[in-house]
């Protein structure tokens, strides 16, 4: 078999099922072929994985069979396939794009407070023509805003998603 069916196989597997796959064959050395382990191997660096996934694998790699044994990693296995939210590799992408949500917002919410203290003080002055005016555009425009920065956090999750799907 050549690498690429070895990609074409491990490309299916969860990163969870491949780290329990290169576990039992350390702790065993019977559950796969030494080929099949090599190619996982060089498999990982073509997925993309968090840290904690990476830091995983690297500990397995290093550590004796004895060792790994009687260490608990199973639950770490799980643990890092249960956050299928933003990841630090997510974090990691797009970070213009995060911070201009967040800029968005926040502007948002100073646009949505001056307008209402502006509604605020038109009030005060008995023109409520005016009051209403700001308060509605201070409204339109702040949830116009929100939602403009929510948009942005959408086309992240679904790249992150398809991302996700591929794997």
């Amino acid at each position: 078999m050549n690498e690429n069916k070895f990609d074409k196989f491990y490309s299916k597997k969860t990163i969870p099922e491949l780290i329990e796959k290169i576990l039992r064959y350390k702790i065993t050395g019977t559950s796969m072929d030494k080929e099949w382990f090599d190619a996982l191997i060089l498999h990982f660096p073509k997925r993309d994985m968090t840290t904690e996934q990476k830091d995983l694998i690297e500990h397995i790699l290093i550590t004796d069979s004895k060792t790994l044994n009687s260490e608990s990693l199973s639950e770490q296995i799980n643990q890092s396939n249960n956050n299928p939210s933003i990841t630090t590799v997510d974090i990691e992408k797009y970070p213009a794009l995060r911070t201009l949500s967040i800029v968005y917002k926040i502007s948002a919410w100073i646009i949505g407070i001056c307008c209402f203290l502006a509604a605020i003080i038109f009030l005060f002055q008995k023109e409520l023509l005016s009051c209403l005016e700001c308060l509605l555009v201070g409204l339109l425009s702040t949830i116009t805003i929100i939602a403009i920065s929510e948009l942005l956090i959408l086309f992240i999750d679904l790249e992150y998603n398809t991302r996700q799907k591929l794997q």
